[in-house]
């Protein structure tokens, strides 16, 4: 349940990293999000892997209130509430009147937080939804780009590969009765549970559990009922740390491009890597772009000189 909710909201998540300018526009909920007494609202959806919507809206509440969190969403036309306070964290379905209880540890994916700094990766004028919107991206730590719109000085819409919220409201005001768990419900706790697999990427957690007889590999029968037994010491995937970020650098030099060359091939890459392709796709006509007489720097989210890397390395499939 806990894999799978991660899933859903990992497309939701939003955090923050250094570069370059700050942005003023992003700076008084910059400032109501550091405050941590908040409420956002708004409507998520979706999107296709050309980067359209996909489905009907979902309502979105986030909250936050004397040290406490609160998320209200839904998925697949189930709705569902979080609170997570004290280490734990209370997954309420409304539906089936019911409570799971977990426990929490800060940086889990579970939640959707907002971050409170802005970096501005870059920034401009662009289309959402068939409308012309100021737009400033944020280049996260792995690489991905969100992309917040602007109606105005009022903040729109943050979108990434996989989702777009539509922002209502952004208010420093809470509802303190979000955060009250129903009295009625029946209270369902997984901590025993999810302490007894522990944290499978700690090697010395998973350690932990198969020396316990009890529940070692080698009594796996007495779960699955069918004898079956498996030999762990064949695997060892949570030891894999296996660098798969790719290395364009020492790609080109392979290929024999010098030092400078091999730069300039990497940054072309990388330009490449992190076009945001949902929107340029919102132009192709007949097969071709058309940018409706618009730079593709500027519908790209491009700097000047990534888009001199990209044409070098297109000029060199001419012939």
């Amino acid at each position: 349940m806990k894999k799978t909710l991660t899933l859903i909201l990992v497309a939701l998540l939003v955090a923050s990293c250094a570069f370059a300018a700050t942005s003023t526009k992003f700076t008084k909920y910059a400032n109501i999000f550091k405050s941590h007494e908040y409420t956002l609202k708004g409507t998520s959806y979706a999107l296709s892997s050309s980067g359209t919507k996909t489905g009907a809206g979902a309502p979105l509440v986030v909250a936050e209130h004397a040290g406490s969190y609160y998320m209200e969403a839904s998925s697949e036309g189930e709705s569902y509430r979080i609170i997570v306070e004290e280490g734990k964290m209370h997954m309420i379905s409304d539906a089936e009147k019911l409570i799971m209880t977990m426990t929490y540890e800060e940086g889990d994916d579970d939640i959707m937080t907002f971050p409170e700094k802005f970096e501005v990766y870059t920034s401009g004028n662009g289309t959402l939804d068939g409308k012309s919107y100021y737009y400033e991206t944020m280049k996260e730590a792995d690489g991905t780009v969100s992309t917040y719109w602007y109606n105005g000085n009022n903040l729109y819409a943050i979108k990434n590969a996989d989702s777009i919220v539509y922002i209502t409201s952004v208010e420093q005001k809470v509802d303190a009765s979000l955060f009250q768990l129903p009295a009625d419900y029946e209270v369902m706790d997984l901590t025993d549970l999810m302490s007894l697999f522990g944290d499978w990427s700690d090697t010395d957690d998973y350690s932990n559990w198969y020396s316990d007889s009890s529940s070692s590999w080698d009594n796996w029968d007495s779960y699955t009922g069918d004898g079956w037994t498996y030999d762990s010491s064949d695997y060892n995937w949570w030891d894999d740390d296996t660098d798969y970020s790719p290395n364009y650098l020492a790609l080109g030099q392979y290929f024999g491009l010098t030092e400078a060359q091999a730069e300039e091939f990497s940054e072309a890459m990388y330009a490449i890597q992190y076009l945001d392709w949902g929107t340029l796709n919102e132009y192709v006509s007949n097969g071709k772009f058309d940018f409706q007489g618009r730079k593709l720097e500027d519908v790209g989210y491009l700097a000047s000189y990534e888009i001199t890397a990209i044409k070098k390395l297109v000029q060199g499939f001419k012939k």
